[in-house]
């Protein structure tokens, strides 16, 4: 039995120092485990508008990886946005930028209220969300964008709603 307590006290003191050790985590790993999203986008040049995020219908404008005109952007200042899902097609959004953060509750869905009692939506599918790993650009310079909304069941139809930042003039200047 005196053999056995130093034994004992081995594995024990073992197992409680392999249990103590916390893995350490990438913020990306950490990002996933909570359910982030997140983008660092360029300001906008201007210092009387900021990006707003809105969830538009999918028009047949060109999407670019990289904008064509940088005049309107400021690269010197990024943005952060970041979302998070909490429920059922609701995402929390946080928008950091160089005027101060917001932050507030989205929900994206394919289909509108009007297409619901309509009955022009088919909700039976299910949505789908798809974030784009990097943002991507209108080509006209319009607006930044973030992902798109589509149905589960036909995921190779086009998108029905695009997840886009457009900025918009939240003060007025009097030079």
């Amino acid at each position: 039995m005196k053999h056995l307590f130093p034994a004992f006290c081995l594995v024990l003191f073992t197992g409680i120092s392999i249990s103590a050790q916390k893995p350490n985590l990438t913020a990306d790993e950490l990002a996933y485990i909570l359910g982030i999203t997140v983008w660092r986008v360029p300001s906008v040049q201007n210092q009387d508008w900021e990006w707003r995020l809105q969830v538009i219908d999918a028009t047949e404008q060109k999407i670019i990886d990289k904008p064509l005109s940088l005049k309107e952007l400021d690269y010197s200042k990024m943005a952060l946005i970041a979302l998070r899902f909490t429920e059922s097609e609701t995402f929390e959004v946080t928008l950091s930028q160089s005027f101060g953060q917001s932050r507030f509750k989205l929900k994206i869905e394919p289909c509108s209220e009007k297409e619901k009692k309509a009955g022009d939506c088919p909700e039976a599918l299910g949505s789908n969300i798809t974030f784009y790993p990097e943002p991507r650009f209108f080509a006209d310079g319009s607006g930044i964008v973030l992902g798109e909304v589509g149905f589960m069941i036909n995921s190779q139809a086009k998108p029905k709603k695009l997840i886009i930042l457009k900025p918009y003039q939240f003060r007025r200047s009097f030079n």
